[in-house]
């Protein structure tokens, strides 16, 4: 890749001594006229349209008379200048090596300092990295002869632009420290203010691979002096000015950033003050990379404040005002970011057709880039075919030298080769008696083997059947009880009647499970229960059937469901009782149960919970429900009674009642200090549980399901796993 680089370097220089020979002739084409040369060369210096500059650079260019060697410099600089704010750095090329000429001519040392920046920043601008360092060191040592601060600061700002587009953030930040402390020692506070603006979106790029909060803070630190600085010491530079406005969008970009890190809306408040003082100059200039960059900030701010109808109807009245022409990288970029604000909508219609269009713009975007690949590519081959011709030669001379050499070792090793050959065949015949006499050994005690092999076969084959045949009649039983066990439970029938807008998440470990769910309607009150009793497969599934007959029997007034707590309590007496064998032997066997009695006429949830976790979502925030931690059954350090509570629901609430199947599942791609896999966790649940609350009911088991099983992954799973949701 550098020798292509090198090749178009060679190339680019060619073309700009063609340049100086053509426009040699270019000086004094409308004849030599020193006066209006001065003149319009004095109009192209001091206008602020670029436009301007050019055409009044090239036109004195064309009066000047072959002695006007200041003028002519100046003139080059100026349409150098102007080609590069234009972006047609290809073009500036050659007058800025223009520029560069005359000003040595004349011995002209800030001249020469300036176009050699000037220079470097194009080079900057086409990608050649070596010779833009060439030429800013060029630069900065006649800036240290002539011991110019000025120019020495321009020198390093250039540095580390230059440091700064090659990814080399540190060395960037140690030319932009240089820089500013030039400028505060000379006493150019606009300088300074630029390499401190400089200084703060270096270290918001930082923050953008570290996500450090210190970096979001120096970086406001940097930005904010900044702007004082440009405030305090108001300019008529145009350039100036725009670096002011770009800087308030800076800060804004850094204070939403601060508020996305620490969740705090006064940042966000920030952000809007100083997206309003950037938005008043970019919304007079057209839609340029900056103004893009500050709409996607606005937009930020919007989403931050789950704005998300507010962001949607922005961007829209911002693509009705795109005019034709704009660049295809920004297009690109604004509708990644409307593709964003539709999928926090839920609006996956719109979403689908923004990924779209900005899949369109980013093949245009590759399309156009593959021009100048292409480019580069036909040059990379003119140097390799050159190296090629090359290397032929050179292999030419070492394959007849190697020729020689190998017929030589090809001799030496077939000689070798015979006599070993010989020596193995003699070997062989003597080896060959003695190993006949073996084989006939071995083959007639191979055949008593093979004979008593063949009778501990037909053995093990009866017995593999006889196993086959239990272990078909026990599954047979245990499948049997698994439809015995999914009729007991409430039917998804019944389950729809009471609660129209909810979804059931049920997997045994096993063929039958531990864990069981009822719906049952107690006079207003529609009430859901979730149960997890100690063990999975047969024992936990006894222990599932005897509860689900207790609940039959203990929840069925409005008396029941309005005092949940009692519920639990006659469940636990009831358990107890049956646990207990003809020697008085204990069982400390149990059930986890969650009993949700929900009113959906005064909009109240009676609940109570017996060592489970269950929880509202409720716009956005999680509300998890008390309860009791013991469960229902023997226990150590239980209490008298189970406590009922009671609290409000409202309309669009997303109630969890769940078992710990789930957060005790195993898995995920890190591992413990011990080497075993971790477990799932009830934080990371209660995360999955707030993100799907925003989905509809009828994609949240789904979502469920893949989200456990992504984390599972091959990993068995460890335990029953029950999850009832309910829209109110």
């Amino acid at each position: 890749m550098k020798g292509v680089r090198k090749y178009i370097v060679a190339i680019l220089a060619f073309m700009s001594l063609i340049f100086n020979t053509v426009h040699a002739q270019t000086i004094g084409e409308r004849g030599c006229d020193s006066v209006k040369a001065y003149t319009y060369s004095d109009i192209a210096y001091e206008s602020s349209s670029i436009d301007t500059t050019l055409k009044y650079g090239i036109l004195s260019l064309q009066y000047c008379c072959e002695c006007d060697t200041e003028i002519i410099s100046r003139n080059y600089h100026n349409i150098g200048w102007a080609y590069h704010n234009l972006a047609r750095d290809k073009e500036a090329l050659p007058y800025m090596h223009s520029a560069v000429k005359y000003a040595k001519m004349m011995n002209d040392s800030a001249g020469l300092c300036g176009s050699y920046n000037l220079l470097a920043e194009v080079y900057n601008y086409l990608d050649f990295v070596d010779s833009t360092f060439y030429y800013l060191n060029m630069s900065l040592d006649i800036a240290m002869r002539i011991k110019d601060t000025m120019l020495l600061s321009d020198c390093y700002n250039m540095m580390g632009a230059a440091s700064h587009n090659g990814d080399f953030k540190q060395a960037a930040q140690d030319y932009y420290y240089q820089a500013a402390h030039l400028d505060s020692i000379s006493g150019n506070f606009m300088g300074l203010a630029f390499n401190l603006k400089l200084l703060g979106s270096l270290c918001i790029d930082y923050y953008n691979e570290s996500k450090s909060d210190s970096l979001l803070s120096k970086a406001r630190d940097y930005l904010r002096e900044s702007i004082h600085l440009y405030e305090q010491e108001p300019s008529d530079d145009p350039n100036d000015i725009t670096r002011l406005y770009i800087t308030y969008g800076e800060m804004a970009n850094a204070y939403i950033l601060t508020a996305k890190y620490t969740g705090v809306k006064a940042f966000a408040d920030s952000c809007l003050i100083y997206y309003q003082k950037a938005s008043v100059f970019f919304g007079e200039h057209g839609y340029s990379d900056e103004h893009f960059k500050i709409l996607g900030i606005y937009t930020d701010y919007l989403l931050f404040c789950h704005r998300y109808a507010d962001a949607a109807k922005f961007l829209t009245d911002v693509e009705a005002r795109l005019k034709p022409g704009t660049p295809k990288t920004l297009l690109k970029s604004f509708h990644a970011k409307l593709k964003s604000v539709y999928e926090h909508l839920g609006d996956w219609h719109n979403a689908y057709l923004q990924l779209s269009k900005e899949y369109e713009y980013s093949m245009a975007v590759t399309n156009d880039s593959s021009v100048t690949a292409i480019t580069n590519s036909k040059a990379q081959q003119a140097v390799m075919i050159e190296r090629l011709n090359h290397e032929t030669a050179q292999k030419l001379f070492d394959n007849e030298r190697n020729k020689m050499i190998t017929l030589v070792v090809f001799l030496v090793v077939v000689l070798v080769i015979v006599a070993g050959f010989v020596w193995y065949i003699v070997r062989l015949l003597m080896i060959r008696k003695k190993v006949n006499k073996e084989l006939s050994e071995k083959n007639e005690l191979l055949d008593i083997q093979t004979t008593e092999l063949m009778i501990h076969k037909e053995i093990m084959m009866e017995q593999w059947h006889d196993v086959e045949d239990v272990n078909n009649k026990l599954f047979s039983s245990i499948r049997y009880a698994q439809k015995i066990q999914r009729a007991a439970v409430s039917s998804q029938k019944d389950i729809q009647a009471l609660f129209p807008n909810s979804f059931i998440f049920y997997r045994p470990r096993d063929i039958v499970s531990g864990d069981f769910y009822m719906a049952v309607k107690c006079g207003r009150y529609s009430v859901m229960i979730t149960a997890d009793c100690t063990g999975h497969g047969i024992p936990g599934a006894f222990l599932s059937m005897l509860g689900i007959s207790a609940l039959k029997e203990f929840m069925v007034t409005e008396s029941d469901a309005e005092n949940p707590g009692s519920v639990l309590d006659r469940m636990r007496e009831f358990i107890k009782s049956t646990l207990i064998s003809e020697s008085d032997l204990r069982i400390d066997d149990g059930i986890d149960m969650t009993i949700c009695c929900f009113d959906f006429q005064q909009m109240v949830l009676r609940y109570a919970i017996a060592n489970q976790t269950a929880l509202i979502v409720r716009n956005g925030n999680t509300i998890r429900l008390k309860g009791d931690a013991m469960p229902v059954g023997h226990y150590i350090r239980e209490s008298d009674h189970f406590t009922s509570f009671s609290t409000e629901i409202q309309h669009g609430d997303m109630i969890y009642m769940f078992s710990d199947g789930i957060q005790d599942q195993l898995g995920g791609t890190k591992q413990t200090d011990s080497g075993s896999q971790k477990k799932f966790l009830l934080r990371n649940l209660l995360i999955t549980l707030k993100d799907l609350s925003k989905k509809p009911i009828s994609d949240q088991s789904t979502l469920l399901e893949r989200t456990i099983d992504l984390w599972r992954g091959d990993t068995p799973q460890v335990d029953d796993m029950t999850l009832v949701g309910i829209r109110v």
